[in-house]
């Protein structure tokens, strides 16, 4: 969804925005036909529709949003593969790990859920930065991240009087 939803940051920034109202209206399309497809499974399938519509339209909503600026598919992918591979690989090794272990199938209430939700999502997570680090061969994009929320935090405020303050002051 994360990747899906900037091809409206692009069209936007280009001056198009005639384009991303005909790219939402086929996008709505797609997907709500998948979505009446997907009714007779129930919720299940209507979550696996609105999945697949994501993974089914992402390459050409980029196609469409690039064209008028010569983004391709190609840069496109070579940004994004490794997280995509990444977060496979994490995701298959998680529900394998799980399936294996019979006590997240024997407990059922509020608490055992949040429980497995935090155990699950932990585990994923170490998975998925272990991908991450494997398939760009070092902790670059870590660093990178890190180095992005350190520009993203608040700036400290300066707790010293000023100079006017003080003059003020005495």
């Amino acid at each position: 969804m994360l990747l899906c939803h900037t091809v409206g940051w692009i069209h936007l920034s280009i001056g198009k925005p005639g384009r991303w109202l005909r790219w939402s209206l086929f996008h709505l399309a797609v997907t709500g036909t998948l979505f009446v497809l997907a009714l007779k499974w129930g919720p299940e399938g209507v979550a696996a529709a609105w999945s697949i519509s994501f993974w089914m339209l992402l390459i050409p909503a980029f196609w469409y949003a690039g064209r008028p600026v010569g983004f391709s598919v190609s840069d496109l992918i070579r940004a994004i593969w490794r997280y995509a591979a990444g977060g496979l690989a994490a995701g298959l090794t998680t529900a394998a790990l799980l399936r294996s272990t019979p006590v997240w199938h024997s407990y059922s209430g509020a608490g055992p859920a949040l429980e497995a939700t935090v155990v699950i999502s932990a585990l994923f997570i170490a998975l998925y930065l272990g991908a991450v680090i494997l398939f760009h061969w070092g902790i670059g994009p870590l660093r990178q991240l890190a180095s992005l929320l350190r520009e993203l935090a608040p700036a400290p405020k300066d707790t010293t009087p000023s100079v006017q303050a003080l003059e003020a002051y005495n």
